[in-house]
């Protein structure tokens, strides 16, 4: 017995000692330890900065130019975030940051809003905008909105790997600290699911629990750490903006209905909330809508937890947080955040777009990161076919059919309590024959981002009333879009020519021209030698 012990004991021993030495062996060839966890290290799939042809002029990826070098006496404020700053279903203009800017235009304020954000980005992909940005674009402000989009890389990853659980992350956490693990796990990955595979089924998208969001928690935390340290490291003051969201919308669909599922609590948190409503109690009724947005397995919002953790955050480094629900709130028709300010779960609609820029203009004011409105300062004149002040919602590509749920029937898009969806727009547009007509059409193209349909339709309004400056510029927005950059340079001077004023774009211009000049020179020198 005691020999066979001995054996034993050797043979673990011998085991040991092999498996230490391929480990030592293997730590030159093994890839290195990534601390974060497997969900969290795959982001939604974003498309490069698009490439419009203007060398030296860098673009953000809803399409924004950007001057390198800030104008003198004038802030520089970077937004970043997802697809709720992005004004998804809409025109950047349009967004709360093009709004804001458009406020801060109209008061005289020298601010520039350079627009950073876009769907689906969470506070990782904010990092890697900001990084690029401090030397590219100089920033003197940076709004960071975070939230709704935190739990993005968990939904993915747990969707295409039914199998995977915290426990199986917590056992991987602990072996990747092992160079064989991570050689023997590089050989054996799976490849990435492509893009044209078809959708999970929804029965197999396992719900999301609190032992799910603990994985988020840390990772959070130490990137808005990161975040703060890249903003004081480069003397530049930081907001955190925490995204609102529908607190009216249900919850999705159940697979599972039985008795004490994670679908059903939420579901019960709920109609809960909206009997309480409409019994009048109306903090209790919100308590227990939040309750439903925590406990919703599937959370396309802001989670309460999430927004929590953010404003401990912010108060423990001193950094203002700005949460507009309530404010929200006050500016909806109903009192509530609901199909008044929002088109789905988290996305605003015009009016709450409206609301929500002049929430965060106040905001910025209170703080004292504002620079003083101008005296006596004139905004121009505005113009009925500007696109920057259209608003329009194309509603049948973005919202879904109906809700799910009885005790909140489906708000009627096409009705005309809702001027700004495609189908009220359409009612009121008039011929194409008309200058009026083409502009519409226009609007409507860009709107569906067919930019090279908008193109067209802005050059009929063009050649029917070419000393009409904000036609021009319309033009010069389609042609960007459509990736014709020096083109729309030349829109852009004739809109300067007809007495256009966009100081921006008048200083995008001496810049593009410029460079031009300087390229030029440089030809001619190297073609005479």
């Amino acid at each position: 017995m005691k020999r066979a012990s001995c054996r034993i004991l050797k043979a673990f021993l011998l085991a040991l000692g092999l498996l230490s030495l391929a480990n030592l062996l293997l730590e030159p060839r093994a890839p290195r330890r990534d601390p974060l966890p497997m969900p969290l290290r795959r982001g939604m799939p974003h498309a490069p900065n698009p490439s419009v042809g203007l060398p030296g002029v860098p673009l953000t990826r809803s399409g924004q130019p950007v001057v390198p070098e800030p104008e003198e006496g004038v802030l520089r404020v970077l937004v970043l975030g997802g697809s709720s700053p992005f004004g998804y279903g809409t025109t950047r203009f349009r967004s709360y940051p093009g709004i804001l800017q458009a406020r801060l235009d109209d008061a005289g304020r020298p601010v520039e809003v350079v627009h950073g954000a876009f769907a689906a980005m969470d506070l990782l992909d904010s990092l890697e905008v900001l990084r690029q940005a401090l030397p590219e674009m100089r920033p003197g402000l940076v709004v960071c909105a975070l939230g709704i989009n935190e739990t993005m890389r968990l939904r993915l990853y747990s969707s295409e790997n039914p199998h995977w659980s915290p426990q199986v992350e917590s056992w991987r956490q602990f072996l990747e600290r092992f160079a064989l693990y991570r050689f023997l796990a590089a050989q054996v990955a799976a490849p990435p699911r492509p893009s044209s595979a078809p959708p999970i089924l929804e029965s197999r998208v396992k719900p999301l629990g609190p032992e799910h969001i603990d994985l988020v928690r840390p990772i959070l935390r130490q990137n808005l750490g990161e975040l703060v340290r890249l903003c004081r490291q480069a003397g530049i003051p930081l907001v955190l903006l925490i995204d609102p969201s529908n607190e009216m919308w249900p919850p999705f669909v159940a697979p599972d209905w039985s008795r004490g599922s994670p679908w059903l609590r939420a579901w019960e948190a709920y109609e809960s909330g909206v009997r309480l409503l409409q019994e009048g109690r109306r903090e209790q009724a919100l308590a227990s809508l939040q309750r439903a947005v925590e406990l919703d397995p599937r959370p396309f919002r802001t989670l309460p937890s999430i927004a929590a953790l953010i404003r401990e955050f912010g108060q423990e480094v001193g950094v203002p947080v700005m949460e507009g629900m309530e404010n929200l709130r006050r500016a909806s028709p109903s009192g509530l955040a609901d199909e008044n300010l929002f088109y789905d779960n988290c996305h605003l609609s015009p009016p709450g777009n409206q609301a929500f820029a002049g929430l965060l203009e106040a905001f910025l004011d209170q703080e004292g990161l504002l620079p003083p409105p101008a005296r006596g300062y004139a905004p121009p004149a505005g113009d009925p076919a500007d696109l920057e002040r259209v608003d329009l919602l194309d509603e049948d590509m973005v919202l879904p059919p109906t809700p799910q749920n009885l005790l909140t029937p489906a708000p009627d898009w096409k009705s005309e309590r809702f001027p700004w969806t495609h189908a009220q727009f359409r009612r009121r547009m008039p011929p194409e024959t008309t200058l009026e007509g083409q502009v519409a059409r226009g609007h409507l193209a860009f709107n569906q981002m067919s930019a090279e349909r908008a193109v067209a339709w802005y050059r009929k309004a063009c050649q029917e009333e070419a000393g009409r400056a904000v036609l021009w510029r319309n033009l010069g927005h389609a042609l960007l879009a459509s990736k014709q950059g020096p083109e729309a340079i030349q829109a852009y001077v004739q809109f300067l020519r007809q007495g256009g004023r966009d100081h921006r774009l008048e200083r995008l211009v001496r810049f593009v021209e410029a460079r031009s000049d300087r390229a030029g020179e440089a030809n001619r020198g190297s073609s005479s030698r």
